[in-house]
């Protein structure tokens, strides 16, 4: 990724971000997105949708938030301070004090997901455990404590919900320091043809279920107001 643009001071977020674009947001110390609904934006204030995540982390005025956009060309990176919150319109508005623009280089779209996973590296029978924070046809990211260095060749199994775990083979691209936590990006380089059939149809029931929910976010949506 690349192309990193420092936000102005007089940006104007409204000719960036449309309203009802799907909008990423988690706290600085958690690695699970959530998604809302982008109700409204002016200058650098930004109205989403109030989502049961924002209330079972107490958010409150004054916290940072961390927010992602993503479209077909760009991915777009906001640190966000809760400026108000509605509760008439059940809404939560951010200001946002940093702006960064990165190249959206995804082969896929990725969705985010809470799964339990094992994986070894390969020749090596020691498994390890993690927790995938997102999927796509193409890789994943998990979390994990075992050690994994930049193009390791791993064997996932991922716990599929109801269905036949999926098992591939995984190249490590990039990895992120969490403390005792490691975050790893990694890239499919073979699987087989019952296993992408699987993946597969976890993508498709992942996408049905966020439309879902956007829908349901869409329309309990009421006239918003800064």
């Amino acid at each position: 990724m690349q192309g990193d643009v420092a936000m102005k001071k007089e940006i104007r977020l409204e000719k960036i971000i449309p309203e009802y674009s799907t909008i990423e947001i988690k706290q600085k110390d958690q690695n699970v997105w959530s998604k809302s609904i982008v109700l409204n934006v002016l200058g650098r204030f930004i109205e989403v949708k109030q989502i049961e995540q924002f209330l079972s982390s107490a958010i409150i005025t004054g916290d940072i938030l961390q927010c992602m956009v993503v479209d077909k060309s760009n991915i777009y990176l906001m640190d966000a301070t809760v400026y108000n919150i509605k509760l008439i319109t059940g809404s939560i508005v951010l200001e946002v004090n940093d702006f960064k623009t990165v190249v959206n280089e995804r082969k896929h779209k990725r969705y985010n997901v809470l799964l339990s996973a094992t994986f070894h590296k390969a020749g090596k029978l020691k498994e390890c455990y993690g927790v995938v924070l997102n999927i796509s046809l193409s890789g994943l990211c998990i979390i994990t404590n075992c050690e994994l260095n930049q193009d390791d060749i791993i064997e996932v199994l991922i716990n599929n919900p109801n269905v036949n775990p999926i098992l591939a083979q995984y190249t490590v691209k990039w990895s992120v320091d969490k403390g005792q936590k490691k975050m790893h990006g990694l890239s499919i380089t073979n699987i087989d043809d019952k296993n992408r059939f699987l993946l597969s149809d976890l993508i498709n029931k992942l996408e049905m279920s966020e439309q879902n929910e956007i829908k349901r976010l869409m329309e309990s949506k009421q006239d918003q107001f800064f």
